[in-house]
């Protein structure tokens, strides 16, 4: 197995080891009693590959490290010998300058071998460490302690993250994040930008912090308590709406009533949380309509505020729609009633389309997901409005974005402002490890909408 092959492959095991804590099982009890079983046995698996590859990076690590010092060896003892053969020979100008030339050469690829020999034993020990680190999390969170599985996925997070990067192809641009972070929402507060995301490693609302949308500092839980109605392992697509007071954390959760999907909302004095929902009921729940899921917030230039979602129609026999309603100031309660803004009736789209998110540039522009979220075929669509209640109508008959580079399947698309542009800020699938219980990773793109389309190019 090449050093390639094999880092690939550890990254498969660290993906689902990073993700099993938190199954994102979208179907009933028995489906998803069989699907963590399933999972159960590939994380055993996965611990057996894992272990594995652990000795063989170990060895690696050693070899390379041991080659490393030889090579360095020979060349200084190339660049001495070529110092001394050209003082001796400085007669012979022509001749000097010939075997200068050469050993001059062997001396450089001496270092430039050495250096790639040295990267190697980097990347070797980076992916080391980050085998430890996620397998001490996996350990923690087996006992109960959630607190110290986030703490020790934080601590490896740049490792990882120089994983993912040695085995990225020529040109592409790996994930930020080297974990499962699905269904992202970034927002700007106070010179920070903050992401939330699906249940996963870090939690019920995962949730990291930057200062230049590149380097992320893992911080854990946004919502560790759940509301008394709502079902564990279920919590998706949070969106954060940041006030002048408490900010609002809308977010799809399980209603143990009636099992449908259901939207919440939990404040929190800042951004970093907790956020705490202490009501009886939903926030928001269509269960004539199948559920309702994936909020998102929209704030238009006037200042007023808008929550965005979609109904489940497609698990009823309908088809899925879009949706959006003004919100109270305090975004605690709806201020008008909703409005239709899209229905899944393109070949592509399957009867489902979701996650929307809606920005405003030389116009009102909706972006949502379509297709089912667990294969390739999983992409972003786009559509024109005339305001934040619509109506919308497509820009294209197809998705403009289903991959980027080896990001494949991409979705649960959000747009933000930032630094003096817009950005797209999505999940994927990394190829060709694609469908549950493989990482969706956080990307980014620029945004533009020449002409009135979406374009995208790399951040």
């Amino acid at each position: 197995m090449t050093g390639r092959t094999r880092v690939a492959a550890t990254l498969a095991a660290v993906a689902l080891l990073a993700t099993v804590a938190h199954a994102d099982l979208r179907s009933d009890a028995g489906r998803s009693r069989r699907a963590l079983r399933a999972v159960e046995r590939d994380l055993a698996v996965a611990r057996r590959a894992a272990g594995d590859e652990h000795a063989a990076a170990s060895r690696a690590g050693e070899r390379a490290r041991d080659r490393e010092a030889e090579l360095a060896a020979a060349g200084e003892r190339a660049v001495a010998l070529a110092e001394q053969v050209v003082a001796s020979l400085a007669d012979g100008e022509d001749l000097t300058g010939a075997l200068g030339d050469d050993l001059t050469a062997v001396a450089d690829d001496l270092r430039s071998t050495t250096e790639a020999s040295r990267r190697a034993a980097d990347r070797a020990a980076a992916l080391d460490r980050c085998l430890d680190g996620v397998l001490d999390a996996v350990r923690r969170r087996g006992a109960g302690d959630s607190a110290a599985a986030v703490s020790a996925l934080a601590g490896v997070a740049t490792d990882c993250a120089a994983a993912d990067d040695a085995v990225a192809g020529a040109g592409v641009q790996p994930p930020v994040l080297p974990y499962d972070f699905a269904d992202p929402d970034v927002v700007a507060v106070g010179g920070s930008y903050y992401g939330y995301a699906t249940n996963g490693g870090g939690g019920n609302v995962q949730l990291i912090r930057s200062s230049d949308l590149a380097h992320w500092e893992w911080l854990g839980d946004a919502m560790p308590a759940l509301p008394s109605w709502a079902a564990p392992h279920r919590t998706w697509a949070p969106a954060v709406l940041p006030r002048q007071g408490d900010d609002v954390l809308y977010v799809t959760v399980g209603d143990r009533a009636s099992g449908r999907q259901c939207i919440a909302a939990a404040v929190a004095a800042r951004p970093e949380g907790p956020f705490v929902d202490g009501s009886t009921r939903p926030f928001m729940c269509q269960r004539e309509r199948g559920g309702s899921i994936d909020p998102s917030t929209f704030v238009d230039d006037d200042g007023r505020a808008y929550l965005l979602w979609k109904s489940e129609d497609e698990t009823v026999g309908g088809r899925a729609t879009l949706w959006s309603a003004p919100l109270a100031p305090s975004g605690l309660a709806l201020a008008g009633a909703p409005r239709a803004l899209l229905t899944a009736d393109q070949p592509w789209e399957h009867r489902t389309i979701e996650g929307p998110a809606m920005t405003r540039a030389g116009g009102y522009h909706l972006v949502y997901s379509g297709s089912s979220w667990t294969g390739p075929d999983y992409g972003v669509g786009h559509a024109r409005c005339t305001g934040p209640l619509g109506p919308c109508r497509r820009s294209a008959d197809g998705p403009f974005l289903r991959s980027f580079g080896d990001a494949v399947g991409a979705g649960g698309a959000e747009v933000l402002r930032a630094g003096g542009r817009s950005w797209l800020v999505f999940h994927a699938w990394t190829a060709p490890h694609v469908g549950f219980p493989n990482r969706r990773t956080l990307r980014l793109a620029a945004l533009d909408f020449p002409g009135g389309v979406p374009r995208l190019s790399p951040g």
